[in-house]
């Protein structure tokens, strides 16, 4: 070094500050960690998290379903009947026997008497009304004689539903250089494991809403050495009680009729999964303004309750009712008639340490073998298509 160089720096006038200082010298600022943006699964499994668990000891999985005996027909003659026919048929010949009264419920007047059944002809004395086709009549069981032998044994069928259990798995892993390296905002194994479990409850939480129940044996997965078992959810297999609104705005009144046909079957308290648009559209009603409902905890669930008279209804907002077709949607589910089926004790396990030979890494996964038992269909319903 030259004699003196080491005076020779660049000197400048002014007090050192953050512009003048060059940036290497300061430490990066970090938080202190990764924000996720939704911190619970909570929002997105409403459903799946409150729902019973049963064992099931095989992939397909079958429940019995029973109803009580019909107590009203509909008339099943496009032209009609003119008042003082003696002869009717109607939909189910086999809810009716000798003795019955028909009323007709569009009007509350007896109709006629039944005398005879064959399959779905009933003879009957002369009816007092036009009756057209598709009306709906009431079966009034019929009175029996003094001293008769046993009435006429009635049965119903029982029906099987089934579904399947799927294998849901959800993998996370590092190095394990990176596991040992000092890393900034609290990136851990565990926070990966918190993150990959919560992802993991929402692939189970959409596929018992949406899933579509499907069996594959190398069909359509022809590289498939084995089975592949799709469950199906609750959306795909709800048949009887749907109300398409046909995209128009969603009034009381239709409301109203919807909370009425959905509690026709079942509990008189259910859960509402609605969309955000659903809660937009409920909360501009009167009565959802005024009544002030209160914040309840009911099947673990914090959510608001309405009650509709001698019905009450417990609302969710689910995440995962969003976009174009799902963001307009309400479910409502009784709770009561809803099982999940659990196959060899899968209900969601960690395995850990999958690694080959001489692997230096962490890796594990998550692993759920999990169906969805809907139940009785009709105790459950769905609204949707409405304008928000």
């Amino acid at each position: 070094m030259a004699e003196g160089t080491q005076f020779l720096s660049t000197t400048v006038a002014g007090i050192l500050d953050t512009q003048i200082s060059p940036s290497s010298i300061f430490e990066e600022d970090w938080s202190s960690e990764v924000l996720l943006l939704d911190t619970t699964e909570f929002p997105f499994t409403a459903f799946s998290r409150n729902i019973k668990k049963q064992e099931a000891t095989e992939l397909k999985f079958n429940w019995g379903k029973d109803k009580f005996r019909r107590i009203r027909d509909q008339i099943n003659l496009a032209a009609g009947y003119a008042a003082g026919s003696v002869s009717v048929v109607v939909d189910n010949g086999g809810a009716w026997e000798a003795g019955a009264q028909m009323v007709l419920e569009r009007t509350g007047q007896l109709v006629c008497y039944v005398t005879a059944v064959t399959t779905n002809t009933l003879t009957t004395s002369a009816t007092t009304v036009r009756l057209e086709n598709n009306d709906w009549v009431r079966i009034i069981a019929p009175a029996h004689q003094d001293g008769s032998t046993i009435s006429e044994i009635k049965t119903t069928t029982i029906e099987t539903p089934y579904n399947y259990c799927e294998l849901t798995r959800t993998a996370l892993g590092e190095t394990e250089g990176m596991t040992n390296s000092k890393k900034r905002m609290g990136i851990t194994i565990d926070k990966q494991r918190a993150k990959s479990l919560m992802e993991h409850q929402i692939d189970k939480e959409q596929k018992n809403l949406f899933g579509t129940r499907y069996y594959d044996n190398s069909t359509i997965f022809t590289t498939d050495t084995h089975a592949r078992y799709y469950t199906g959810g609750l959306i795909p297999n709800i048949e009887t009680h749907i109300v398409d609104i046909g995209g128009k705005l969603l009034t009381n009144t239709a409301w109203m009729d919807f909370m009425e046909e959905s509690f026709d079957t079942g509990s008189s308290e259910k859960m509402l999964l609605a969309s955000g648009a659903l809660m937009k559209v409920l909360y501009g009603f009167g009565w959802a303004k005024t009544e002030a409902p209160p914040l309840n905890e009911t099947w673990g669930v914090r959510c608001t309750r309405w009650v509709f008279g001698s019905y009450a209804l417990n609302v969710v907002r689910h995440k995962l009712l969003t976009g174009n077709y799902y963001g307009y949607f309400g479910i409502v589910v009784d709770p009561t008639n809803i099982a999940e089926r659990i196959f060899a004790g899968y209900d969601t396990r960690l395995k850990k340490a999958i690694l080959a030979n001489n692997e230096l890494a962490t890796k594990e996964e998550f692993i759920s073998w999990h169906g969805l038992q809907w139940g009785i269909e009709e105790n459950h319903a769905y609204i949707f298509n409405f304008a928000g």
